[in-house]
C-alpha cells in the first residue's frame, strides 16, 4: 500500500553559493562543455543564484496533498531532485525514517523520455541501494485532460486580446533532445499542441488557430544533433516572413524554470526586440486548478488500486526510452538491488 507521493524534479540552486555545486551536478559526465556551463552560471547570477523551479514544485506538492485529501487520500507529498537540495536519496531516507514503506514517484514532467522518464527510474532505484523502503514511478501521464484545459485557458486568456484583426503567429515550444530516438517525443508535443489549440478556438469561439512547433535550451555535445529549429531561428524566420506579433507557449514545461525565465524571457525576447516583433509569452501551467485537480484524479485511482501499479524496475516497454547517448548505451540495460532497467 503506498503510504508516500515523492515528485520527482530536475533541482535548481536557490542562491549563488548553490550554483556552481548545482552545476558540477548536472555535468557529472554529459560531456557538457565548460563554456555552457560558464554561461548557465551567469543566467543564475541574473537571478542572484536563485531558480523558481524548487519553490514551484513545493506549492505542487502543497496543491496535490490537500487535492488527494479532499479525495480521501491523506498522505504526505515531497519533492525528490535529481541535483541540488532535497535529493532523492535524501527524500527517501527522510521517508524510510519516517516508517514508510511504498512510494509513489511521479515525475513533474508528463513526457516520455530518457531523462524525463527512464533516467528518473533509475534514479530512483540507485537511490534506494541499501534502503528498506521500496518506490515505483508513475507512467508517463500526457494523457490527462487537465493538462490540455489548463494549459488552453492559460493560452486563451492571452489571445483573448489579440486576435484583432487575425491571430498573432503562435509557437508552441518545448526542450530540444538529441534528434536520435526523439519520434515518441515529438509525436507526443505535436498532440499536446494540437489538442491545446483545439481546446484554445472552442474557448474563444474562433476559426482553428495555426501553430507551430519549435525547440529551445539545447544543451550536450555540439557535435550531436538535436531537435529544430531552435525558437531563435524560429523568430528570425518569422521576422523574414512580415510577421509583427509572436506569442511564445512553452507547453514542455509544468513550471518555470531557467530555460523559461532566461531563454524564453530573456533570450528570445530580447531576439524579438532586436528584430521589431512584439513578444508575448504564455504562463506555465504551475498549481492550475484544472491540471492539478486532473493529477489528483489519476493519482487517486492508483492510491485506491483502480489503476494496476507498475512493478519496482517495470518500464512501460521493453525498450523504454532509451538513452541514445553513447555514454548512457551502456546504462540502457543494467541492474540495481536486482531489478534490470
Amino acid at each position: 500500500m503506498i503510504d508516500a507521493i515523492m515528485l520527482l524534479a530536475f533541482g535548481g540552486p536557490e542562491s549563488m553559493a548553490e550554483v556552481r555545486p548545482f552545476l558540477s551536478q548536472v555535468a557529472a559526465g554529459v560531456g557538457i562543455p565548460e563554456s555552457r556551463l560558464e554561461e548557465v552560471a551567469l543566467h543564475y547570477e541574473h537571478f542572484d543564484g536563485f531558480s523558481p523551479l524548487n519553490e514551484q514544485n513545493r506549492r505542487l506538492a502543497k496543491a496535490l496533498s490537500e487535492a488527494l485529501s479532499a479525495r480521501g487520500h491523506d498522505l504526505p507529498v515531497v519533492l525528490g531532485n535529481r541535483n541540488g537540495k532535497d535529493r532523492i536519496n535524501e527524500t527517501l531516507g527522510t521517508l524510510e525514517s519516517e516508517g514508510k514503506k511504498l512510494v509513489l514517484a511521479v515525475p513533474t514532467t508528463p513526457f516520455a523520455s530518457y531523462s524525463s522518464c527512464r533516467q528518473y527510474m533509475e534514479n530512483v532505484a540507485a537511490a534506494l541501494e541499501g534502503m528498506e523502503i521500496s518506490a515505483v514511478k508513475m507512467p508517463p501521464y500526457i494523457g490527462i485532460d487537465g493538462l490540455v484545459e489548463a494549459n488552453a485557458r492559460l493560452l486563451a486568456e492571452v489571445l483573448e486580446e489579440k486576435m484583432e484583426p487575425s491571430q498573432p503567429c503562435l509557437l508552441f515550444t518545448t526542450h530540444s533532445i538529441p534528434t536520435a530516438g526523439s519520434e515518441v517525443y515529438v509525436r507526443q508535443h505535436l498532440e499536446l499542441a494540437d489538442q491545446i489549440a483545439t481546446r484554445t478556438s472552442e474557448l474563444l469561439a474562433c476559426s482553428p488557430l495555426s501553430w507551430e512547433l519549435v525547440y529551445q535550451s539545447r544543451s550536450g555535445s555540439p557535435h550531436t544533433p538535436w531537435l529544430e529549429p531552435d525558437i531563435c531561428d524560429a523568430l528570425r524566420d518569422k521576422h523574414a516572413e512580415g510577421v509583427k506579433e509572436v506569442i511564445v507557449d512553452p507547453i514542455g514545461f509544468l513550471s518555470d524554470h531557467m530555460e523559461v525565465i532566461w531563454d524564453l524571457d530573456n533570450e528570445a525576447k530580447s531576439t524579438a526586440a532586436e528584430l521589431g516583433m512584439c513578444f508575448t509569452r504564455v504562463p506555465t501551467v504551475g498549481v492550475h486548478p484544472s491540471f492539478v485537480n486532473s493529477l489528483a484524479d489519476l493519482l487517486a485511482k492508483y492510491l485506491s488500486q483502480d489503476l494496476r501499479l507498475p512493478e519496482p524496475g517495470e518500464f512501460c516497454s521493453t525498450e523504454c526510452c532509451p538513452s541514445h547517448n553513447p555514454r548512457h548505451a551502456s546504462e540502457n540495460r543494467k541492474t540495481i538491488n536486482g531489478v534490470t532497467l
